[in-house]
């Protein structure tokens, strides 16, 4: 049960599908971190959890409804990115220029407003990518062979270069900008095997408050980007 908008009863009298819903779309990092404290805390005290987040998405989205849709509001979630790691920087990062692995395997999706905005970077020459590998990489997203699919979502961002940088830095999506790992640099290249991510709440909020927006849709870079170009 809601009571204006948030949960009314303790955590335990709710089910976690109910909770997808009072947050519409929320990024998998989000979801792990209540998956886990739902087990650790009590019951009141995951109920407060709840509530003071899900006043805090909410409010993120109605600033973020205000923007404009496409480029103009994919940098103003950057921007509130940011600001929260300038505010807060993150401890214990092992994340390094020119490692790359996240880039090589990480499953990336983004939203219209940055499929809008990376595609404007390619149209006006900004951004450079390789077509061919762009069309490859969205005919096995599309396959209805689920191996060749699952293998597509794990390929090399097309926006990584050669010497395992960002082309788009400045302007990375958001699941990128958030994203960071505390364990060792020498796990990140055992396809996910003892890689820990660092979660830090608010970016989470902000970049789920994004994708929930009703008018920004979400999907696979490759396919939300070929369908601009």
């Amino acid at each position: 049960m809601l009571e204006n908008g948030r949960p009314s009863s303790p955590a335990t009298s709710y089910s976690f599908e109910q909770l997808l819903g009072w947050f519409g779309r929320f990024t998998p990092q989000f979801k792990f971190r209540l998956q886990s404290l739902r087990r650790q805390l009590t019951a009141d005290q995951f109920d407060n959890f709840v509530r003071e987040s899900l006043s805090v998405f909410r409010a993120m989205m109605v600033e973020l409804a205000r923007v404009p849709k496409g480029p103009e509001r994919a940098r103003k979630v950057y921007q509130l990115i940011d600001q929260e790691f300038r505010a807060t920087p993150p401890t214990g990062i092992s994340c390094a220029a020119g490692c790359g692995a996240c880039c090589r395997s990480f499953p990336k999706q983004i939203t219209d407003d940055e499929a809008d905005l990376l595609s404007s970077l390619v149209k006006s020459g900004e951004a450079a990518i390789d077509r061919e590998e762009l069309t490859r990489q969205v005919e096995a997203l599309n396959s209805n062979d689920p191996v060749l699919r699952k293998s597509a979502e794990g390929a090399p961002c097309i926006f990584l270069g050669a010497d395992n940088k960002c082309g788009v830095y400045a302007d990375r999506p958001g699941v990128c900008r958030k994203y960071h790992v505390t364990s060792p640099a020498s796990q990140c290249s055992t396809e996910g095997q003892g890689v820990v991510p660092r979660i830090d709440l608010m970016p989470e909020l902000i970049v789920s408050a994004s994708m929930s927006l009703p008018d920004n849709g979400i999907g696979f870079m490759p396919v939300k980007i070929n369908e601009r170009l």
